[in-house]
């Protein structure tokens, strides 16, 4: 540990953000606010031993912190939510469903396509997410806990319920043509092939692509949907603590860290509401 340098923290965290650090199996980089959750920890371990006179002096001192904060997410507006609406129209209801259940719901693409029937309640009108789908290198695709390990019930509009309905009936019809030779019989997944088998979670941000460059609409990342999710019902005036808890948020501090600034903005409009009740009456 006393040979540790200032250069060495310094390529620890250049290396953190290379691709292929990653230890999930997934392809890409990792997010800028885990290199500097890695250099958190990497910096609390040797001030520690700094304090405890291990090390002569703290090597993290003179490297400069990552910077913490993701790129703004790009999302839809409402008109251009309705534009998607009008051209899923005649798309395959398996397709159609998934990106009604996206926007609805803001889950991950992991936990779409960990979704199964038994989690859908129609007669409450919610969806039980406490399981995801993720691909790991040689051992294809497995099931995993949600990204923070805590389970969610998320009420869905009619119009999904609806649709929902007429997917099941499809599946269940599928599900019963193949019988035995079913791939999971233990599970009954509602984004399954004919087989029972879960879609891969990287074969839906592809779909996303090729349709969005197909109908020439403008393309943000299905991740991004996620965010479109949130940020709409925040304009709508959906308290802070509900969307945490729709989205699968650890806490609520990470919901407002990531939508700070669409919830200034909506309170700027809300403060401009007092504006005509302060108006003097002619």
């Amino acid at each position: 540990m006393g040979d540790i340098k200032t250069i060495h923290v310094v390529n620890f965290i250049n290396d953190l953000k290379k691709n292929g650090q990653r230890l999930d199996g997934k392809t890409g980089k990792l997010s800028a606010s885990s290199v500097l959750n890695c250099y958190k920890a990497f910096n609390n371990v040797l001030s520690c031993a700094y304090k405890w006179k291990l090390i002569k002096e703290n090597p993290p001192i003179g490297a400069k912190p990552p910077n913490g904060k993701a790129k703004k997410s790009e999302v839809y507006s409402k008109e251009e939510l309705s534009q998607l609406m009008q051209l899923l129209d005649d798309k395959p209801l398996f397709w159609k469903t998934l990106i009604l259940l996206a926007v609805s719901t803001g889950a991950r693409e992991g936990e779409i396509a960990g979704l199964e029937w038994k989690h859908v309640d129609f007669e409450k009108g919610t969806i039980r997410i406490e399981q995801a789908i993720t691909e790991i290198k040689g051992k294809g695709v497995q099931i995993k806990g949600t990204k923070t390990g805590k389970d969610r019930t998320v009420s869905v509009p009619e119009k999904l319920l609806e649709v929902l309905k007429k997917l099941e009936l499809t599946s269940r019809q599928d599900k019963w043509k193949v019988r035995d030779l079913s791939e999971w019989p233990d599970h009954f997944f509602i984004f399954g092939n004919e087989f029972g088998k879960p879609i891969r979670p990287d074969s839906i941000g592809q779909w996303w692509r090729r349709f969005t460059k197909k109908h020439n609409f403008k393309h943000i990342r299905f991740h991004d949907l996620r965010h479109t999710s949130a940020t709409l019902l925040i304009n709508e005036g959906v308290h802070a603590k509900v969307i945490s808890e729709r989205l699968g948020h650890a806490d609520i501090s990470t919901t407002m860290n990531i939508y700070g600034h669409v919830l200034e903005e909506a309170d700027k409009t809300a403060a401009s509401h007092f504006d005509k009740f302060f108006e003097k009456k002619a």
